[in-house]
């Protein structure tokens, strides 16, 4: 009798492999890790072969503990269900792979954005897609990719290039190339896909300048996709019967089945999902509107606010500046500065190097590199900020920044300074960027002559 189900969580660090028993508990698990290589200039690519590669390696030694620890055989398996790192995309053709896989946190369609923006795309985007024009988001970046480089052009003028999201990629190799299909959440991450309709999208397709580009079968989460014996781990096929945005899994996995019921995920980034009901809720200035899970015969929407950079921040701080050597002291140290925090005078105010203060929410500020991609493997130098951006105060100190940090008190930001003086670094606040031993351009202010320290 099948009494475990395999769950696979396709991160952007890692692939986790989960058997549990049919009760929820827990029974064998694995992880494999995954690379991302990062550039100066914003981009975030993975390579396509190494997301599936780190799939059945989790996958195999998953199923060894199964059968060395709990004795259990893996032919015991009913079904698999695969949860994957939303945003991220590849694109492929019968040879294979064209390009790298490209990263949700990639920044390479900026410039893209801002030229639909100034065309007048963005509403006609936004009431289709339900998301903003951001290069969070995977379609700008595959007008990137069609743009700048020429066999993917080639291949798309052809109406041979495929693009899938991490969950299509898979499927499509775990069976041998039989199936191309995705399912409801990860489609509406694209801005290709109509969450009105539930279905592709012609013309948000020809506003992004891929309407030759081949796309799959979109089902609900839970659709038996295949089946599939990675790679012979399995001798039987065991039944792909769910696929799913890693965030909108949490949502369901959480019980948020009902208007209202919300959830909050912390990883490599942040997601807050609200369960929005049976219809798409009116576009929200501050909001994206989106797909939180699909059953058969029922689709419930959601809204969704995100934080780029959330776990990759403590991984930053560790790293590159070099704050603490420990994680595990992480609570300690961020107790104890709130209890001082609380014990200063008022509210501090400052800029936040990746998102904007705006009147109806918070906004993400595109053309701002994230922590994770501006300080991050292979790219430990200063990035200046752009000249257009508000610096919140300049070197005389005459003008007024934006509201971030409540409680932080002089001496405290003195402190900070001191402890990564030497070091390349811009933290949340752009009157503590850090000139370093090399120096750093970019008109940026330094800490010794910025009056707000």
């Amino acid at each position: 009798m099948s009494r475990y189900i395999l769950a696979i969580d396709q991160g952007t660090s890692s692939t986790k492999a989960i058997i549990f028993s049919l009760a929820g508990h827990e029974v064998a698990s694995a992880s494999a890790p995954l690379h991302t290589k990062y550039t100066p200039d914003g981009k975030a690519e993975q390579n396509p072969e190494a997301i599936y590669r780190s799939v059945i390696d989790s996958v195999a030694a998953c199923v060894r503990k199964l059968e060395t620890y709990a004795l259990i055989r893996c032919g015991e398996i009913a079904c698999a269900g695969i949860a994957n790192q939303r945003e991220t995309f590849v694109l492929w053709d019968d040879n294979g792979p064209l390009y790298d896989a490209v990263v949700w946190q990639c920044k390479r369609s900026v410039d893209i954005c801002n030229e639909l923006k100034e065309a007048g795309a963005e509403t006609e985007i936004r009431d289709r897609s339900g998301l903003i024009l951001d290069p969070y988001f995977s379609g700008t970046k595959v007008t990137s990719l069609l743009r700048n480089v020429p066999s993917v052009r080639a291949s798309h003028d052809a109406g041979d290039a495929h693009f899938g999201t991490v969950d299509t990629w898979l499927v499509h190799r775990l069976t041998g190339g039989r199936v191309y299909a995705t399912d409801q959440t990860n489609a509406s991450r694209t801005l290709l896909f109509n969450i009105h309709t539930l279905d592709w999208d012609e013309e948000l397709a020809g506003i992004l300048g891929a309407p030759s580009l081949r796309l799959p079968e979109v089902y609900p989460s839970a659709h038996q996709f295949s089946e599939s014996t990675f790679e012979g781990i399995f001798d039987t096929p065991v039944p792909i019967t769910a696929m799913i945005g890693d965030s909108h899994a949490a949502l369901f996995g959480e019980r948020c089945y009902q208007p209202g019921e919300a959830k909050a995920t912390l990883g490599t980034g942040s997601s807050i999902l609200i369960n929005a009901g049976d219809t798409a809720p009116s576009v929200s200035p501050s909001a994206m509107t989106t797909i939180g899970f699909g059953l058969p015969g029922r689709t419930d929407y959601a809204l969704e606010g995100i934080v780029v950079s959330a776990g990759s921040v403590l991984n930053w701080l560790q790293r590159d500046l070099a704050l603490f050597d420990d994680p595990s002291r992480l609570d300690e140290i961020a107790h104890r500065g709130y209890r001082r925090g609380m014990r200063g005078s008022g509210t501090r105010r400052a800029r936040c190097a990746v998102l904007e203060d705006g009147r109806e929410g918070i906004h993400r500020r595109p053309d701002l590199r994230d922590v994770q991609g501006a300080h991050s493997q292979g790219c430990a130098g200063v990035h200046p900020l752009p000249d257009s951006v508000d610096r919140g105060c300049d070197s005389r100190g005459d003008r007024n920044p934006l509201p971030v940090h409540q409680g932080r008190r002089r001496d405290q930001q003195k402190r900070v300074c001191d402890a990564v003086d030497g070091r390349h670094a811009r933290v949340a606040c752009p009157h503590v960027h850090l000139p370093g031993r090399h120096g750093a351009g970019g008109g940026t202010v330094s800490r010794n002559r910025c009056r707000n320290l």
